[in-house]
């Protein structure tokens, strides 16, 4: 009898010290399969930046681009890094796919000295449209749905900037791959950021003119079905001023 209690004592010792082994062999396989290696999840961060650095990167990573081959070889996309002198203090990735969006929070100090903890800033790539005119003067518009847009609309052509191209390039390849044409003259019409105080790309505009059909090989990644129309100016106006236009 007097031995009962510190035996009690050893048996329930005992079941704790089994609990606190499963418990840690579980707690060590999670970190193992959470850590592998291998190719990153669809949702894991699987973005580096030569400019995380808030410090090292004022002044230098204002606008950067700068890429990481996807898991997905065939997807490669550019993003933009962005960092302000002087206001940005200090960057925290929350969230990217690697491919389409990136998600970060930023601590940044205003022009009146407040600062701000939580600015959250989302990166999308960059953005292309094109502005199409061919030989005979008509503009070649296109008629799509797309996942955002309630209905068909019209749209120019458009698309991202891959990795390894300039923007210009990207409107002469998305204008083959849209049109099945090339254009004699691509001029620039500005690069404009599309949401200004929370990041989503930069859109490069562009205005081809004398295009015509293109003997070259094409491939599209458009998922929708898409069909082009030829407008005169006149008609242009005439369908922008109605809101048929639903995508820049």
């Amino acid at each position: 009898q007097v031995l009962m209690p510190t035996i009690k004592t050893v048996r329930s010792f005992r079941i704790h010290w089994r609990f606190l082994l499963a418990c840690c062999l579980l707690a060590g396989a999670f970190f193992l399969v959470s850590n592998r290696g291998g190719a990153p999840s669809r949702w894991s961060p699987t973005r580096q930046f030569e400019c995380d650095n808030p410090k090292q990167a004022l002044g230098v990573c204002d606008v950067r681009p700068v890429y990481r081959k996807h898991h997905d070889e065939s997807i490669d996309h550019t993003f933009s890094v962005w960092r302000k002198k002087n206001q940005t203090l200090s960057v925290k990735e929350l969230i990217s796919d690697g491919i389409f969006f990136r998600t970060e929070k930023h601590e940044i100090r205003t022009e009146k000295g407040e600062i701000i903890s939580d600015w959250m800033w989302t990166e999308v790539p960059d953005m292309i449209n094109v502005v199409v005119r061919d030989r005979d003067g008509k503009y070649v518009m296109l008629q799509q749905s797309k996942y955002g847009i309630a209905g068909e609309s019209y749209a120019v052509v458009g698309g991202y900037v891959q990795a390894g191209e300039s923007a210009i390039q990207a409107a002469r390849r998305e204008v083959l791959e849209e049109l099945d044409m090339e254009c004699a003259e691509v001029k620039g019409l500005g690069t404009y950021r599309t949401d200004a105080n929370r990041g989503f790309g930069m859109l490069h505009a562009f205005y081809a003119t004398g295009c015509g059909p293109s003997s070259a090989s094409r491939t599209s990644d458009d998922l929708e079905a898409q069909r082009s129309l030829r407008l005169s100016r006149a008609e242009l106006l005439r369908l922008a001023r109605s809101g048929a236009v639903g995508e820049v």
